[in-house]
């Protein structure tokens, strides 16, 4: 089966060792849960593959093709929400999920916004949505995109459980074993529903 990532030996160094020689392999529609409490360099190793840092040393292949710093984010075939939602103020719920789309079907949206919870909000502003709320639309508009790779980045924190519940059965049911994604996560509740391989990382010292 296709390698989706490939990472090796991976180092990234700020004012102290974040990620020292981190390795993960990835299948093509696997489904991995990186687990950890914050400051453990999930968040950094995620905006590495996505092209916005660059390690210190280390090899990062995406469906076999060598990343480097000059393939830029966009031309990796991945669609990443960040841990704090990042939208366009100035353009409604439903214009900030079709961003990403190569052809903007507003039934897709729509049924995104519905299976999400967050139906009803398509002609608001980010201003005028919950923080919840925002996630969720980040969360869309990452799988209204549809590219190969999904990198999660707390995708569901600090959302309310029987909500976050309905969210992780829906990514469960249609996405599990059909999409390459990496959730990234501080919740053993989180990640043992989603039910996937588990990465444990840890805090270093």
């Amino acid at each position: 089966m296709q390698k989706a990532i490939e990472v090796t030996n991976l180092c990234k160094r700020y004012s102290q060792e974040v990620l020292k020689n981190f390795s993960l392999s990835v299948n093509e529609g696997e489904m991995v849960v990186l687990l950890g409490e914050s400051g453990c360099g999930k968040s950094t190793f995620i905006r590495i593959l996505a092209g916005l840092e660059n390690a210190d040393s280390g090899s990062v292949c995406l469906n076999g093709i060598s990343m480097d710093e000059r393939i830029p984010p966009n031309k990796r075939n991945i669609a990443l929400v960040y841990q704090e939602p990042v939208l366009w103020n100035h353009m409604p719920v439903w214009k900030n999920i079709a961003y990403g789309m190569a052809k903007k079907d507003k039934k897709v949206i729509y049924e995104l916004m519905d299976a999400l919870e967050i139906g009803g909000l398509e002609k608001r502003f980010p201003e005028e949505i919950s923080g919840g709320q925002a996630k969720r639309v980040a969360l869309a508009r990452a799988l209204a995109a549809d590219k190969g790779i999904l990198l999660l980045d707390e995708p569901l924190s600090n959302i309310d459980e029987k909500t976050k519940l309905k969210n992780l059965e829906y990514l469960v049911q249609n996405y599990k074993d059909r999409k390459t994604i990496l959730y990234v996560t501080h919740s053993k509740m989180e990640a043992d529903f989603l039910g996937c391989r588990q990465i444990r990382m840890d805090v270093r010292e």
